[in-house]
């Protein structure tokens, strides 16, 4: 992503020293001289405000696509749950190699959702007053509790090959 340019007031500073004269209205500068100066001044302004909305739009749509992305995988951890439980009830003999496929997908997804969700809220997503260190915290502890991540795949490895 590029930099925004803003007026380079400095440069200005040194290029036409009276600028801030010419635009509070000096009587020794003439009408047409502050004109031109508040005319060019605007125009960079305007500029600047343009490229400003281009790149708020960009990184909104990033983030859009994002969230899109983050439903996606939630709606995907929610079915193969779903799915696991019903394997459950039913006494399915697929039950253990859906219930780890399912415990650790969704437990994965969720943490890389919350995850990014806290890079996206930056500093704030630290604070105990928001909900989203709590659900960072507690997403990471489920990665581990009831069998790592790394067992359940090991689970479903070894219904993979038959043993």
């Amino acid at each position: 992503m590029s930099a925004i340019r803003l007026p380079d007031t400095q440069a200005h500073a040194a290029k036409e020293p009276t600028i801030g004269v010419w635009a509070t209205g000096d009587p020794r500068v003439d009408e047409e001289s502050r004109q031109r100066a508040l005319k060019r001044l605007e125009e960079e302004l305007l500029e600047a405000e343009g490229q400003l909305e281009s790149k708020l739009r960009e990184q909104l749509q990033e983030t859009t696509a994002e969230a899109s992305t983050q439903l996606t995988e939630l709606e995907a951890a929610r079915l193969i749950v779903r799915r696991a439980a019903a394997a459950m009830d039913s006494k399915s003999p697929d039950a253990t190699r859906l219930c780890a496929m399912a415990k650790r997908f969704a437990t994965d997804a969720c943490f890389t959702i919350a995850n990014e969700a806290l890079q996206l809220h930056g500093g704030y997503g630290y604070l105990k007053d928001f909900p989203l260190e709590r659900h960072v915290r507690d997403l990471r502890v489920h990665q581990i509790l009831e069998g790592t991540n790394e067992i359940m795949r090991v689970i479903v490895a070894r219904h993979l090959i038959g043993r």
